[in-house]
C-alpha cells in the first residue's frame, strides 16, 4: 500500500476494512515527510518490497498523483477508472495514455499478460 494519508490513519483504515494482514508494506507520508506524485515516494515503496520498478505494478485511481506519478518512477502504472470517482469521465485521464481498468477484477488479467510480455513469470510484483 501506498498512500497519502498518515500511519496512524491508514493503519485504522486497513484495520476496520480487516486488511491489516494482508499487505507486506504500507508506505505513507509520514515515511518520507511527502507524498505521491512525488517519484521518490514509488521508489522507497519498490525498496521496500525488494523489488525493482521495472517490474513493479501500480494501481491507483487518480490519474495524476498515482498513473502519471508512478510511471515517472519507472514503475508499470495502471490507472484504476472506477465510475463516481470524478476521473472516469472521457477527457479526465489528463493525458494518461497507458493502461486503464474500471474495476480490480481487471487488474490480475492485465498484470498476467504483462508478465507474459515480459517472461518475468512469478517474480514480477
Amino acid at each position: 500500500v501506498l498512500t497519502n494519508s498518515g500511519a496512524a490513519y491508514s493503519a485504522e483504515k486497513l484495520r476496520l476494512a480487516g486488511l491489516e494482514d494482508r499487505f507486506e508494506v504500507v508506505v505513507t507520508t509520514d515515511d518520507l515527510g511527502y507524498g505521491k506524485p512525488d517519484p521518490r515516494v514509488f521508489a522507497h515503496a519498490c525498496s521496500r518490497l525488494g523489488s525493482e520498478p521495472a517490474v513493479t505494478a501500480y494501481v491507483g485511481d487518480d490519474p495524476v498523483v498515482d498513473a502519471h506519478g508512478a510511471r515517472a518512477a519507472g514503475l508499470y502504472a495502471v490507472w484504476l477508472a472506477r465510475t463516481g470517482t470524478g476521473h472516469a469521465a472521457p477527457g479526465v485521464g489528463h493525458g494518461w495514455d497507458g493502461p486503464r481498468v474500471s474495476s480490480l477484477a481487471e487488474v490480475g488479467p492485465l498484470l498476467a499478460a504483462r508478465e507474459a510480455d515480459l517472461g518475468t513469470g512469478a517474480g514480477a510484483r
